[in-house]
């Protein structure tokens, strides 16, 4: 997580939006391998507000890149890329502004 106010444990995190607002982070797994995020923002008065999952494929390809160990010509169910955690980052800040009062952003 790139917020320093993140809560985490084990594989989830924690992260408060604004005083009413809170957001739980997890990645999520398909096929036994982790390909996104997803992300449940909380109203601590009234429970769940949204859920949205953000998977890899679902983001655009900034670049392409080798996966190594796995050649330029990767086999299908051989060799998975990597996250692009940067990427599925700026995804999720940009969903989670969504939930934020004005004077609460962060950026």
């Amino acid at each position: 997580m790139r917020r320093p106010d993140a809560v985490c444990l084990g594989a989830v995190c924690y992260v408060r939006l604004d005083s009413w607002n809170l957001a739980k982070v997890e990645f999520a797994s398909s096929g036994g391998y982790y390909n996104g995020i997803t992300l449940t923002v909380f109203n601590r008065h009234t429970g769940p507000v949204d859920s949205v999952t953000i998977h890899s494929h679902d983001l655009p390809l900034r670049r392409k890149r080798e996966t190594p160990g796995c050649g330029s010509d990767p086999e299908w169910g051989i060799c998975r890329p990597a996250l692009d955690l940067d990427t599925l980052w700026e995804a999720a800040e940009n969903y989670l502004l969504l939930f934020q009062e004005p004077d609460s952003e962060k950026r």
